[in-house]
């Protein structure tokens, strides 16, 4: 398991023996640290973007939900922005949450839009290798930005 403190792991067993659904972007941010620790770079860090991509798509749909659009009209939205992630996180993402990623967080925004051209991407259309290092800071901005779209 990857380094989380006591109390998590702790809460994340009993979860599991007692069969109450995790989070799924908890699991995957478990599931890329665990993934790291073993070597695989690449899956590590597609399953680590895939919480990224989670995080701000539930986002969008709660808050939307909660302002009483309805599941169609959102799914729509969503499926407009579907290969735009910068939109995603920008316009979409005002419009449901008040918040834009891009403008209100450039300097975060810059950091993991760089991460996913040079990491992400790669891995999707290439046989790039990242190392523990890059993959490691990768995950860690990564989290940081999962971490502000769920305060919005």
């Amino acid at each position: 398991m990857p380094d989380i403190p006591k109390d998590e792991l702790n809460d994340f067993k009993n979860s599991l023996k007692n069969d109450i659904e995790i989070d799924p972007i908890k699991s995957l941010i478990i599931i890329s640290k665990n993934l790291l620790e073993k070597g695989g770079t690449r899956s590590a860090i597609i399953n680590i973007s895939a919480a990224l991509e989670y995080t701000v798509e539930r986002k969008i749909k709660s808050k939307f939900l909660l302002k009483g659009k309805a599941e169609k009209s959102i799914e729509k939205l969503l499926n407009s922005t579907k290969m735009n992630f910068k939109e995603r996180c920008d316009r979409t993402l005002k419009k449901a949450t008040g918040k834009s990623l891009v403008s209100e967080y450039s300097t975060e925004w810059k950091k993991i839009d760089d991460l996913r051209k040079r990491f992400r991407h790669s891995i999707a259309h290439s046989v790039l290798e990242p190392t523990y290092k890059d993959t490691e800071n990768l995950i860690s901005e990564f989290e940081n930005v999962i971490s502000i779209v769920e305060s919005f």
